[in-house]
Formats: C-alpha cells, structure tokens, sequence
C-alpha cells in the first residue's frame, strides 16, 4: 500500500517537471504521473510545491482514502447477490422466476468480478455490444440494459447514494408493426368458436386486455349496465397475480361484447 502520507517525486523529462504519486484503488497500488510546468517557467522547489497541492487535491494522504484503499472491492456479483436475496421477493413471480436466470446467463459472465466503481459508459458499451454480437434482438437489449440500471440503481438508494450514470449506446429497436386481425377476420373467429371461447375472442378483440388479464377475469368483473371490464388481475403459469404495473384498472367494451359476455 501507499506510504501513509507522501511528497512524490519530482524529475525532469523533455525540458519538463514530471511528478509522480502513488494511489490506491480497492487493494491495488496504482503509480500515477502528471506534468507540473516547464523547465524555464519554474524551479524545481515551485514544481515541488505544486506536486503536493496536486496530491493533497486528490486526497491521497487522508484517513478516508486509507480506508477505502484496504477495503475489499464489491463487485457486481456482491450486488446481484444482494439485488437477488433483499429486492428480488417484492416483484412480480414472472420477474422472480426469470430475472435470476437472465443475470446468470447475461450479466454475470461480463460484469461479475468486476469492482462496480470500474464500471465505466465504455465499459457498459463494450458489454452491450457483446451482446447485440451474440444473436439477442434490439428488444432483449435494451431489456438487460433495464434490469442492470435498475439493480445498480437499487443498490445507491441502500447506501443512499446519487444513482450512477451511464450513456449507452443502445441498437435501434424494430418498430415494424405485427400484422393484426381486421374486424371480419375478427368476426370469422368469433363465429367458428364455441362456448367460453367464443367470449374470449371477443373479449381480446375489442378490449385490447393483456392474454393473463383475460385468463384472470371473473363474472363479478363485467359491469352489464356501464359497458366496462374490471381488471384486477392476471394469470401466470396458472397463478394469481397484479395486473401490468400492479394496478387494477377499468375498460370500457361496446354494447354487442357486453351482450355476447352476458
């Protein structure tokens, strides 16, 4: 580790005062130089002088860079640990059951060991490029780049941190729209169908409702006389659970779904 209080060393080198510390970063002892003047504009003693404002400007020589220096470096992998075992309940059971498979598979093998404080925009370009390299569409992308920020941004609000800021630079994502039923394409399915299903067309049809969402309604669900559906839920995996973004919400259906549903 670094002496407990330095001075540097000051040398010429192409007609210039050089200066040189050391400083360290999580448990490795880095040497850093920096230009102090030229020759003929100072002396040594002035290039002396202002090696130690440099130095004591970077807090080299104080209790807290001491401390931080023989502190053990917390790595994404001690984050993703911590995301997983403290946060990772509170969300929803899809999240729960896919997000610890993603991180493995995609976050851990490029950001593991790697001491968060290191993690720099360039850093995240490199990962986010690597992934784009190995096949994942635009979607899944940005999807990873989401739960990142947000496991790195749940972790400064525990140590009740500024969140940190990166400027990634993210593929374009498809806009093309996907081809949807037209209204007697609509209407073609509804009369092939029979029974419960023939609700259900027509339900996601002329509601827009999310596939759980449709799957989670009940009868006391349909308001008859104001034409709308309560949505208060949604089905995964045959389970119960909040609808998108946990909140239930109403939505209105036009007379002949209503009639249909009655």
């Amino acid at each position: 580790m670094s002496k407990r209080f330095q001075v540097g060393q000051v040398f010429l080198r192409n007609g210039r005062y050089v200066g040189r510390y050391r400083t360290d970063v999580v448990g490795n002892r880095k040497r850093k130089a920096v230009v102090l003047g030229l020759k003929d504009k100072m002396t040594k003693q002035d290039a002396r002088r202002k090696l130690l404002e440099i130095i004591h400007g970077a807090g080299v020589n104080t209790e807290a860079h001491l401390e931080r220096s023989l502190t053990p470096a917390l790595t994404f992998n001690k984050v993703a640990d911590s995301w997983i075992d403290k946060h990772l309940a509170t969300l929803k059971l899809s999240t729960q059951h896919s997000a610890p498979k993603l991180i493995k598979k995609h976050l851990r093998p490029f950001f593991g060991a790697m001491p968060i404080e290191e993690i720099k925009t360039g850093t995240v370009n490199d990962w986010i490029a690597g992934l784009y390299r190995s096949g994942l569409q635009p979607k899944t992308v940005h999807n990873m780049w989401k739960m990142f920020r947000g496991m790195m941004n749940w972790h400064a609000q525990q140590n009740d941190a500024q969140p940190r800021k990166w400027y990634p630079t993210l593929p374009k994502e498809n806009m093309t729209e996907q081809r949807w039923f037209s209204q007697d394409e609509v209407r073609q399915i509804v009369q092939a169908a029979k029974g419960q299903y023939k609700v259900l067309f027509l339900l996601a049809a002329f509601s827009g409702l999310r596939a759980g969402e449709l799957f989670g309604l009940r009868v006391e669900d349909l308001n008859l006389k104001q034409n709308l559906l309560r949505v208060r839920r949604s089905i995964w995996h045959g389970i119960e659970v909040t609808p998108k973004n946990g909140k239930p919400r109403e939505v209105r259906i036009d007379s002949g779904t209503v009639e249909v549903s009655r």
